[in-house]
Formats: C-alpha cells, sequence, structure tokens
C-alpha cells in the first residue's frame, strides 16, 4: 500500500526475513530470549507507516494549532484588544537603537532575570515608548509560553487602595 500523492508506503511489513539478523554472540541469554520472543511475535506484521505529505500535512496542522493558541493567549491578556496583540518588536521604528537592543535583551534573558527576582519598571514623559515596550515585551513573553497578565498602574491603584492608607506609605 502506497500513497497516491508522494508514492511513499503507507505500511511496512516487519521482520519480512526468514532469518533475522544474528544477535550479537556476547549478549547474555536472558536478552537473547527476549529479543528473539519478540522478533517472532512481530514477524510478518503490517504497521502504519506515514508519508512525506502526510507529515507535511500534520506539522502544518500543529503549526496553524500553535499559531491560534499564541494569538488566543495574546487576545485573552489584553482584554480581546487586537490592537495590543499585534505589538510586536518587528515593529519598532527603532528610533533609540540602545533602548531597543536593553528591551530585546530582556526578553532574551527574561528566565535569567525572573530566577534572580528582578524586573523591569517603565517610568517617563508621553511618547517616549513606555507603553509600545511593555506590550511588545508582554507579546514576546507570551510567544515564548509564559503566561503574562496586562494591567494599568491605575487599575492595579484601585483593587490595592482599598487596602493600603497613606500610613502604610509613608512607613
Amino acid at each position: 500500500l502506497h500513497c497516491g500523492i508522494c508514492g511513499e508506503p503507507l505500511e511496512h511489513l516487519l521482520f519480512s526475513r526468514k532469518e533475522p539478523k544474528p544477535l550479537p554472540s556476547d549478549m547474555d541469554y536472558e536478552q537473547r530470549r527476549k529479543i528473539e520472543e519478540t522478533q517472532n511475535l512481530l514477524r510478518g506484521k503490517k504497521v502504519a507507516c506515514i508519508c512525506k505529505c502526510a507529515k507535511r500535512d500534520r506539522e502544518k496542522l500543529e503549526h496553524h494549532k500553535r499559531e491560534n493558541e499564541r494569538r488566543e493567549r495574546r487576545f485573552t491578556c489584553f482584554g480581546n484588544s487586537m490592537h495590543l496583540a499585534n505589538i510586536t518588536f518587528e515593529k519598532d521604528n527603532r528610533e533609540n537603537p540602545k533602548l531597543s537592543d536593553t528591551m530585546n535583551r530582556y526578553v532574551f534573558k527574561f528566565s535569567e532575570i525572573r530566577h534572580n527576582g528582578n524586573c523591569i519598571i517603565f517610568s517617563g514623559d508621553h511618547n517616549t515608548g513606555k507603553t509600545f515596550y511593555t506590550i511588545a515585551i508582554a507579546n514576546a513573553l507570551i510567544d515564548k509560553g509564559y503566561e503574562v497578565s496586562h494591567s494599568s498602574v491605575h487599575k492595579i491603584n484601585s483593587m490595592i487602595s482599598p487596602y493600603v492608607t497613606v500610613q502604610h506609605v509613608i512607613n
């Protein structure tokens, strides 16, 4: 039985020879007995094979599945905002190459940085790239398989403000 597209076999006959390959002479009796017993059990059995085009189709399907999962994780992280889910380092205009390289390095070394308990905090004037880089970093980490949560300082502040008094902040 062969594939009608690529012509490769779709099944393989196991141990089709009348006499199997000789086993190494230094093999102990029990090992030899188990292997010969298995060969005799499987001799003449057919097993399914995967042809080139089926492998290619399977790989394509797996790739699309991973892409859909990645897109879904991004979409979920950013509250269903497709705009934020599509912000990536590829869209960086590299107006500030040093900053761009530092942000890329942060993603590259994230596992080590996280393990050491370090983090990154952005502050600065309007339109300096804080939001762009935080979202690009988040998307890059999602793509690497990390779970990411997106929020704003305003939202975090409103969540914790009932539990934090001015006295706590001063101390």
